[in-house]
């Protein structure tokens, strides 16, 4: 059973000449066995949608459809004959790679070693990220500057996915295209575009992009626009409720009741406050590596684990990173041993020094980071019920009561009884 659904927009690349607007039906036959996230393609006509949406490669490619009325409606399909780029097109911008497979075959016949690693490095030495993800900028700075359906623009898309499909194809950019194209467009993007200098490599030493030729707004600067307002916005909003809960914080006395019940038995027994103090300088020692780590410098920043050039802001992945380093460092090295505390006790107690030196600061990121679960534990323990690393409450919520399950599975039967 299909039932008709609505226009909607379906394209593979943000090309203009590979955006098409379609029907959509949705198949109730394929949805009911399990076909999510799947589109359907029909094969009739002289030439598939898929086809147009990809050139004739679409192996496993993701389609993206926008459904928005406010989009779908004002958008009218270019001609099919601009889906491809001119007759001349390949022959102008690239040249075919010279290597051949018989070629590969009988080189390694004749030095008797495997094919596989020449085979590989023929077939990998096409891939070029760099003019890759250049002609992506160059493709997105003309269409900033002359719209989506200028010459300018069309081309560069196309150039753009000939480079995706290079270790298929065996296209080769031609290096006086590329020289030129990367005159033109090498420009620093927009804001409203993502650039960062340490992933492209400029380190803002690009030129500036010409301004905008076309007379309508760049819907993408209307919306960076609105982004970085309510992004201030909601950074004031939440640095008041950070200092209102700030200054009327009171430290968990479940989670710091570990430290102190240590602190208890070292006062009936005097002679082993060290090993105390042991865990407490591991914790210390950390909460600086930790701090440091986070501002890339210390023994667990970028810098010393890879030889890496000091920058002065750590992206997000880098900085995650280093505070894993740390955080696994940490575990490691617990001390253990102890005649007065067990394994388990001395990392409880850890975990408990670490809060109690955060709630002092406001801040806590460090106790989180590296006893995430140990402090889930003691506050589960203190609860008094079943011990599970969450409170009860929240596990029950993460289950489906039975009774719900029973109502979904009727409402599934009358759906097939009704097919």
């Amino acid at each position: 059973m299909c039932t008709l659904s609505q226009e909607i927009l379906a394209f593979k690349y943000l090309i203009r000449e590979k955006i098409n607007k379609v029907v959509a039906v949705n198949n109730h036959d394929l949805w009911s066995r399990g076909y999510y996230d799947v589109i359907v393609f029909s094969t009739k006509g002289d030439r598939s949608l898929a086809s147009l949406l990809s050139g004739g490669d679409y192996d496993g490619d993701t389609v993206v459809m926008i459904w928005d009325e406010a989009i779908t409606t004002p958008f009218q399909n270019s001609h099919k004959e601009f889906a491809d780029p001119d007759a001349d097109f390949e022959r102008n911008n690239f040249h075919k790679s010279k290597v051949f497979l018989r070629d590969i075959k009988a080189q390694a016949e004749l030095s008797k070693k495997d094919i596989v690693p020449q085979l590989t490095e023929a077939m990998l030495q096409n891939i070029a990220p760099n003019q890759l993800g250049v002609y992506n900028m160059f493709y997105r700075n003309a269409a900033y500057v002359h719209g989506l359906d200028h010459p300018i623009t069309s081309r560069l898309g196309h150039m753009f996915t000939q480079c995706l499909d290079a270790v298929k194809s065996g296209l080769v950019v031609r290096e006086d295209v590329f020289r030129a194209d990367k005159r033109a467009w090498d420009r620093e993007p927009p804001k409203c575009f993502p650039s960062k200098t340490e992933e492209n490599g400029s380190n803002g030493r690009r030129l500036p992009l010409a301004s905008r030729r076309v007379d309508h707004i760049f819907i993408l600067d209307v919306l960076h626009e609105v982004a970085d307002y309510e992004t201030k916005k909601y950074k004031k909003s939440l640095i008041e409720m950070r200092d209102r809960c700030n200054s009327s914080y009171e430290p968990d006395e479940d989670l710091i009741q570990p430290l102190q019940d240590a602190e208890r038995r070292i006062h009936r027994h005097p002679q082993l406050h060290d090993e105390l103090e042991v865990i407490k300088s591991h914790v210390k020692s950390f909460r600086e590596f930790f701090i440091k780590a986070r501002n890339n410098m210390g023994p667990y920043s970028t810098q010393p684990r890879y030889e890496q050039r000091w920058k002065n802001k750590l992206g997000i992945g880098e900085e995650q990173e280093n505070i894993r380093t740390v955080t696994e460092s940490y575990s490691r090295q617990m001390p253990t041993g102890l005649a007065m505390f067990s394994d388990c006790e001395v990392r409880r107690i850890a975990a408990s020094y670490a809060y109690k030196e955060d709630s002092l600061r406001g801040i806590f990121g460090f106790c989180f980071a590296v006893a995430w679960a140990e402090l889930c534990a003691i506050k589960a323990r203190a609860s008094g019920e079943g011990f599970v690393t969450l409170t009860p409450g929240f596990v029950e919520s993460m289950v489906i009561h039975r009774k719900m399950t029973k109502i979904f599975r009727e409402m599934e039967s009358d759906v097939d009884e009704k097919m």
